[in-house]
């Protein structure tokens, strides 16, 4: 990631918003390694995708997860799936915080990670069949 979302951390150095508090927890600045990993939020989805994916629960940070759960799973096509899924978490935590943001509703931890679990299952059974089709 290139740490260029707007996190509230940033708007509220350029007084683009009034505080810099996460909108998912309210405890700390928000900012992306808050916001993806650190954050309480963002730790029970990750500890949950973790045991869904048997990963062993790690510390998360943002730079390295991606090759922790990388060196955890051997096969090429898990690898492929593991990158896939935390592509999943990251869009889905942000569209939780600007939910949050917008509709004033913080989406629970358990409902987002079953969201997470359809949209990667939506990908998995489609993208067999359109190599297929391509090549067949």
């Amino acid at each position: 990631m290139h740490d260029r979302l707007r996190t509230r951390d940033k708007l509220f150095k350029y007084d683009a918003c009034a505080e810099d508090s996460c909108l998912l927890c309210g405890a700390n600045i928000e900012d992306r390694q808050h916001l993806f990993f650190n954050g309480r939020y963002s730790q029970e989805c990750l500890m949950r995708i973790a045991h869904w994916l048997r990963i062993p629960n790690q510390n998360f940070f943002i730079d390295e997860v991606w090759k922790n759960w990388l060196r955890a799973v051997k096969d090429k096509v898990q690898q492929k799936e593991v990158l896939a899924v935390l592509a999943c978490v990251v869009y889905h935590i942000w569209f939780a915080r600007n939910t949050t943001f917008w509709q004033k509703v913080v989406i629970h931890p358990s409902k987002l990670y079953k969201a997470i679990g359809r949209s990667f299952s939506v990908v998995v059974c489609v993208l067999p069949r359109r190599q297929q089709t391509a090549s067949g």
